[in-house]
């Protein structure tokens, strides 16, 4: 069972890691780096300096809330982007509406006024 335990450890300490490599250039550069806290927590010999350094093992409610923590936030960040994201490309393509001359913003509104219906 620990064996199994274990290769867990690794595997999702290695996949959110590098979900957060991913993410910090794509997506959310914060959002991507709480990630790679989160699978970098998760991972044994990093597990092992923590505890060495604060000086005693961390219990397992405490390692669970942490990594779970971690990655809500990095969640809340890169939903947080996206929504920046899409308010911005909104808001340039109003700009964009704006500067066109009358007739093509009345052709515009009589299209999507059909197909609405």
């Amino acid at each position: 069972m620990t064996t199994i335990k274990l290769l867990l450890k690794w595997l999702y300490g290695i996949g959110f890691a590098v979900s957060g490599l991913v993410l910090m250039f794509s997506t959310s550069f914060i959002g991507g780096l709480i990630f790679i806290i989160g699978g970098l927590i998760l991972l044994p010999p990093t597990l092992k300096m923590i505890e060495e350094k604060i000086g005693s093992p961390l219990t397992r409610p405490i390692k669970y809330l942490t990594v779970i923590g971690t990655i809500f936030i990095g969640i809340i960040y890169i939903a947080n982007n996206q929504v920046y994201k899409e308010n911005e490309t909104k808001k340039q393509e109003q700009e964009a509406f704006e500067k066109l001359p009358q007739h093509v913003k009345d052709s515009i509104n009589l299209v999507k006024a059909q197909q609405d219906r």
